[in-house]
């Protein structure tokens, strides 16, 4: 919305209204028809961009370097070429706090990935996986992520498929997912 706003903002300074119409008077009405609300807003939206400025930094940092122990300290010196106002500080000790807090948790020389792209490619691929099955519903399939991301050997399938009895594993399925769509079909639509 910010930045839709801002390129508004743009669009009024040019003044170059000739998409709206050949004739720039009609053009200008009509754009402030629409967007004059806009205007009275310049200063907020300057204010907002340079807040999310500061979180777009944090979210950079943290996708190229992941989250350790020195994340806080490269924050701290990453945040000074920031402009030195009350409301960018303010928004850069909450990222330093948050950085610090739970930078700490982490082991020593252990550096953890702080970006959803490992998990939402998984669930990507689980959709296309599920995506044959008669109803989309998060069910059994699940177990089949992780044949996306390791490989196993035969032997590793030998003992696995001998360490897990297939009742245990309905259990766990009916503990966890309780009954599927297709049960709960069957059941609705019995002759019984």
């Amino acid at each position: 919305m910010i930045k839709w706003g801002l390129k508004i903002l743009k669009y009024w300074q040019k003044q170059d209204f000739s998409r709206i119409h050949h004739d720039f008077n009609i053009a200008k009405s009509k754009f402030l028809d629409k967007f004059e609300w806009i205007l009275n807003y310049q200063q907020e939206l300057h204010f907002y961009e340079e807040i999310i400025s500061v979180f777009r930094a944090a979210k950079k940092l943290l996708n190229k370097d992941g989250l350790h122990q020195q994340s806080a300290q490269i924050w701290r010196e990453l945040s000074k070429s920031f402009p030195d106002v009350s409301w960018i500080k303010e928004n850069i000790d909450r990222v330093t706090q948050y950085l610090t807090f739970e930078g700490n948790k982490i082991p020593n020389n252990k550096v953890f990935p702080a970006f959803s792209d490992i998990i939402e490619s998984l669930f990507g691929k689980y959709k296309s996986l599920s995506s044959s099955a008669p109803y989309s519903e998060v069910n059994e399939m699940v177990l089949s992520m992780v044949l996306t991301t390791t490989k196993f050997d035969p032997n590793q399938v030998f003992e696995a498929m001998n360490t897990i009895d297939t009742s245990i594993l309905k259990k766990w399925l009916k503990d966890v997912f309780g009954e599927s769509m297709m049960t709960k079909r069957k059941a609705a639509f019995s002759d019984s």
